[in-house]
């Protein structure tokens, strides 16, 4: 059976549940296992049992990487979100890898000239559906503002009526009602799927929006910015698409920069601009097909297409 190892960051988003996802695809087919390289004599490494040194079949890098470990794979696969690239992943460094994953067609368009093997192959979400609400219906529309500008939370902070998940509380001062700061766990993070009727995505740019497959996955009405990924793969009829007003790179409203540090540039994010006007008439009008089974099913086709390129290595 081949080996492989999935390496990532931990940086306390969602690139663990993409290493999670991916090793869980291939634990069939691969002696697969994960290697958080946050810190490289972490405790949690003996959680997954890898010694550092372990010689690979293929590496796969989900999101970041470190060249202390290329050499450990006999093939090495670079998974990036392509708005958190930033000037210094240059091509000579992509280079250093034998293929590129991205999650949607406009993401290889627009990476098309740092690797000559990039593949399309779209992602999947966690199932956090449960029976136990199947027919609770309280009216309750909520939005999660993860923590970055991308998810565009400023664009319904007006709406009084929609739940606002916000553990940065960086809206406090504007926004009381409503307005949920307390960290979320697992469980919490279930329920408040499943207690919900809508859930509002009206991100500027996502590589695939965990936060609203999973909505769909719960069988919500979703209103959503229509994103290249997202219309790449679903139904309108399961899905409520606001139209962008514009598409923008850098702007006075939009500056993707690094917070952090101030200087450190994404020259590939994109702002999917919607409206707070359209976003809130979509919410009122929302009256799409229950979307689980077929979130479901597509799903199951992303992982086959993904197992069969790696066995396909």
């Amino acid at each position: 059976m081949p080996s492989c190892c999935i390496y990532y960051k931990d940086n306390g988003v969602g690139v663990r549940h993409d290493a999670t996802l991916i090793k869980e695809c291939l634990d069939k087919s691969f002696e697969c296992d994960i290697f958080d390289f946050t810190h490289i004599q972490s405790s949690l490494q003996s959680n997954f049992n890898v010694p550092p040194l372990k010689k690979y079949d293929i590496g796969i890098w989900v999101q970041n990487y470190t060249t202390d470990f290329i050499d450990n794979n006999k093939i090495n696969i670079f998974k990036p979100n392509e708005e958190w690239l930033a000037l210094n992943d240059t091509k000579d460094v992509w280079n250093a890898f034998d293929h590129v994953i991205v999650k949607s067609k406009y993401a290889k368009d627009i990476l098309s000239g740092l690797n000559k093997n990039i593949h399309t192959l779209y992602l999947w979400s966690r199932d956090l559906y449960s029976e136990e609400y199947k027919d609770y219906n309280d009216n309750i529309t909520l939005h999660f503002a993860g923590r970055s500008i991308q998810k565009n939370t400023e664009c319904i902070l007006n709406n009084d009526d929609i739940h606002i998940f916000d553990s940065t509380a960086r809206f406090k001062d504007v926004r009381t009602d409503l307005y949920h700061t307390e960290f979320l766990s697992e469980h919490k993070l279930k329920n408040v799927f499943n207690m919900s009727t809508t859930h509002v995505c009206p991100s500027l740019y996502e590589a695939h929006g965990h936060y609203m497959f999973e909505g769909m996955l719960c069988d919500k009405q979703v209103v959503a910015s229509k994103l290249p990924v997202w219309e790449e793969q679903i139904d309108p009829d399961y899905i409520t698409f606001v139209e962008p007003e514009y598409v923008t790179i850098n702007d006075d409203d939009f500056v993707f920069f690094n917070s952090k540090d101030g200087f450190t540039e994404y020259p590939y994010k994109r702002g999917f601009v919607v409206t707070s006007e359209s976003i809130n008439n979509a919410i009122d009008t929302t009256c799409h097909k229950p979307p689980r089974e077929y979130i479901l099913n597509l799903f199951q086709k992303n992982q086959k297409n993904f197992l069969k390129f790696m066995k396909s290595l």
